[in-house]
């Protein structure tokens, strides 16, 4: 009878258990949802990483390096650690749609649980599960963590950090604040120096707002500083003290080095436009197209709002307040950590965003998602005390009417999706910000109003996000929501599109068979032009294809006498390439060598041909 009452109680406490943290569940749930369904529609995502992450499935040097293809003739223009984990997947469970982006949705639901966390321990419950409302559904977040860009782990290393740093702020110990750091480190192997855009916010939060005197800090920044370089210079030291014949070449860097690689290609170049050797344009003109001119109204353009901006005035506004009154109240140092921290992150993504003139992509906006999370969190229930009157009364009303109306507005961009749903926010915007004027005199709590505000602004991003698990995207050029302009590939010869090289497209029985024949015997089945042609053929066929002039087509490597060497030495012998020669510098002299000394195997389709430039 004992135990039976002993289990019963127990029984009792799992379900109020289970209760209590019902609220936090549910935004779990939704993230699972959103994140998850209908995943495999997006079939092999960006072909460009799957491709490494198959290739890394299939050889250890390849996984190492991130290559393309199992022969580790280039590796991509990113460092390793996103491909590593989704080539992990591939290796355990098969090359398949969910074994690539799979990953990725646990990823985002594992990012929506530790931002809860985060919150949750500085800012209360309900800021918390708010914060991860925020975060699950705002639509480049469902983009993102259901595809297989290397941005899903670079935001969930990043928050990771955040609640790292959050606790080295209440410890008297620097093993969190290590910790901190060595997650951004990993950030950095994920996806370069995108992860250090958080560095000086964290910093500054941690020099603030930390514990101890000037010198404790100073070694906590020391150690922190450590933590970073150990955990993001192992890639750079890996590639850069292997000799070149023994790994890949560096797709996107010239000089076949890292740390160009880091500093040109994804460094400066994402901030200054680079020219284009062949339309003796911009590269970056294409991505105006998709991203807009560089200004302070670019996150409220066509192309951003609807990915990230719905929520943003909010934010803003939050933040300003919240600096106000720190400063009118000479608030502590953890009451300062929420602002700095998150405020920092935000401001620095908000300026970064809207000043980046290189080659850049609306679903980088997905690493401010947290930061834009956290302070629409703070606005909602943390206000400075000596701000509360102004900003409940006055402040607070009028950016919930403002996004009310930013959310209609952008809503009624693409007026045939969903038609009268800009009505929701619009109308509940202003409903909400009246009931949060009045909550004192009616007797509402301003938290209920709170978090009850909220749910009509998110209407317009859940239907962006629910456009966005219902429509396929594939390829480096992809966008939440229904504007398919922004979606679409463009042509080949388009000025929007950077690729150089023709598609190759459907391939006949005929050809597939001296392809997979050659296979057998070569390190490479065929060569092709550019990485992208060769990552569709490799994931097809599952046989490593060997891609001419990186990713889009028109780098220097391989030089000729590369390919002839390769050719000599009877590593790859088929190469299927337009039947006219075109390009220029060495894939010029490829092509024209190719087209004139080798012989015909085949005609496949319109333009390309099966050459063999192997001895009779």
């Amino acid at each position: 009878m004992g135990n039976r009452s002993k289990g019963i109680r127990v029984l009792g406490d799992q379900v109020s258990m289970l209760i209590r943290w019902l609220p936090e569940l549910l935004v779990v749930a939704l993230a699972g949802v959103l994140y998850l369904f209908n995943l495999s529609a997006n079939g092999n995502g960006n072909e460009y990483y799957s491709a490494a992450a198959w290739a890394g499935s299939r050889d250890w040097t390849a996984w190492l390096f991130s290559s393309v293809d199992p022969g580790n003739f280039i590796a991509t223009d990113k460092p390793p650690l996103s491909t590593m984990v989704m080539g992990l997947s591939v290796r355990a469970f098969g090359l398949s749609p969910l074994a690539i982006l799979l990953p990725q949705a646990l990823m985002g639901i594992s990012t929506v649980v530790v931002l809860m966390a985060t919150i949750r321990h500085t800012l209360g419950r309900t800021a918390g599960i708010i914060a991860g409302m925020i975060m699950a559904t705002t639509p480049v977040s469902v983009l993102i963590f259901r595809y297989n860009n290397p941005d899903a782990l670079l935001t969930l290393l990043l928050v990771c950090s955040a609640y790292a740093l959050t606790r080295a702020l209440e410890s008297d110990r620097h093993r969190w604040l290590v910790l901190s750091g060595l997650l951004v480190g990993l950030g950095f192997e994920a996806k370069a120096l995108q992860a250090f855009i958080v560095l000086p916010g964290f910093a500054l939060t941690f020099w603030l707002a930390g514990r101890g005197d000037v010198r404790r800090r100073i070694r906590g920044l020391m150690l922190a500083v450590a933590s970073v370089v150990i955990a993001g210079s192992w890639w750079l030291l890996l590639v850069e003290l292997t000799p070149p014949t023994d790994r890949p070449n560096l797709d996107g860097s010239a000089r076949n080095s890292a740390i160009h690689l880091v500093l040109v290609q994804n460094g400066l170049g994402r901030f200054f436009s680079v020219a284009d050797p062949e339309s003796e344009q911009s590269v970056t003109n294409s991505a105006l197209f998709f991203v807009g001119a560089p200004g302070p109204e670019r996150l409220f353009n066509d192309q951003f709002a609807g990915q990230v901006s719905w929520l943003l005035p909010l934010a803003i506004g939050a933040l300003a307040a919240g600096v106000a009154g720190m400063r009118s109240r000479g608030s502590d140092a953890l009451i300062r950590a929420p602002l700095l921290l998150w405020g920092s992150w935000l401001v620095t993504y908000v300026i970064a965003l809207s000043v980046m003139g290189g080659a850049i992509r609306t679903y980088y906006a997905v690493t401010m998602v947290p930061a834009l999370a956290a302070l629409v969190a703070y606005g909602l229930t943390r206000p400075q005390p000596s701000m509360a009157t102004f900003y409940h009364r006055s402040a607070l009303p009028a950016l919930l009417a403002g996004c009310g109306v930013l959310s209609a507005v952008i809503l009624l961009r693409t007026p045939t999706f969903a038609p009268g749903l800009f009505l929701v926010p619009l109308i509940g915007g202003f409903t909400f910000a009246v009931l949060m004027r009045a909550s004192k005199s009616i007797g509402l709590r301003g938290q209920v109003v709170a978090l009850a505000a909220i749910l009509p602004l998110l209407v317009g991003p859940i239907a962006y996000s629910a456009n966005t698990i219902l429509t396929a995207s594939s390829g480096g050029v992809i966008s939440a929501g229904p504007d398919m302009a922004l979606r679409e590939r463009p042509p080949a010869g388009s000025s929007l599109r950077g690729i150089k090289c023709v598609d190759i497209g459907v391939i006949d029985r005929e050809t597939e068979v001296e392809i997979l024949r050659e296979a057998k015997t070569r390190r490479w089945a065929v060569a092709v032009c550019g990485a992208l042609n060769a990552s569709v053929l490799e994931l097809h066929y599952q046989v490593p294809v060997m891609g001419l002039g990186g990713y889009l087509g028109s780098g220097g490597y391989p030089a000729l006498v590369d390919v002839q060497e390769a050719v000599r030495r009877g590593e790859v012998t088929l190469f299927l390439m337009e039947r006219k020669a075109r390009g220029k510098g060495s894939q010029l002299e490829i092509s024209a060598w190719i087209t004139s000394e080798c012989r015909i195997v085949r005609e496949v389709g319109t333009k390309h041909a099966l050459f063999n430039c192997g001895r009779e």
